[in-house]
C-alpha cells in the first residue's frame, strides 16, 4: 500500500481492511514490531507475535483502500528562500490516495511519548465544485516546486 517517511526519517505505511479488519490503518514502522492482522493460512497455534496497535485506526466505509500517501512537507530549498512553509496549517500532514471512494484524505499526527496517534479527514470533494473528480487516486508526491500530484 502507501509508504512514506517524514524529515524526522519516520516511517509510515498503510494497510486497507483486509480480512476481518474493519478499518484501514495506517502504521509507524519501527524494528521488531508486528503490524496487521494474520491471515487464514499463517495462522497456526504457535504463531502468536504480539501486535503492535496502528497510529490510526482510518474508518470504514467512509474509506475502503487508503494506497498511496506523503507528507505535505515544504522542500528544504523552498522553505529556506520563503522562510515557511507552503502548506500552512497542513505542514508535516500526511495526504492518503482513497481509491475506493475516489478522494483524498488528510491525516494529521501528534507523538505523545514514543507513540504516534493521530485522525484522519476529508481532503477534497466526492462531488467538486466544478470539474470532473477524482477517479481513483492511488499515489501522491510533493515536487521539488511544492506542487502536490495525485495519480490514479
Amino acid at each position: 500500500m502507501g509508504i512514506a517517511m517524514n524529515r524526522a526519517e519516520q516511517l509510515f505505511v498503510t494497510d486497507n481492511q483486509g480480512n476481518y479488519n474493519p478499518f484501514n490503518e495506517l502504521n509507524h514502522v519501527r524494528p521488531g514490531r508486528r503490524f496487521g492482522f494474520i491471515n487464514t493460512v499463517d495462522r497456526k497455534p504457535d504463531f502468536k507475535p504480539p501486535l503492535t496497535p496502528p497510529a490510526i485506526d482510518i474508518p470504514h466505509p467512509w474509506t475502503r483502500s487508503v494506497n498511496g500517501i506523503c507528507f505535505l512537507e515544504t522542500p528544504e530549498e523552498l522553505s529556506r528562500k520563503s522562510g515557511g512553509g507552503l502548506f500552512g496549517p497542513f505542514e508535516g500532514h500526511l495526504v492518503g490516495c482513497e481509491y475506493d471512494t475516489r478522494r483524498l484524505i488528510r491525516i494529521s499526527l501528534q507523538q505523545v511519548g514514543d507513540t504516534i496517534q493521530g485522525a484522519a479527514y476529508p481532503f477534497s470533494y466526492d462531488e467538486p465544485p466544478s470539474g470532473v473528480p477524482l477517479l481513483g487516486p492511488l499515489v501522491s508526491s510533493i515536487s521539488p516546486m511544492g506542487d502536490l500530484y495525485i495519480g490514479g
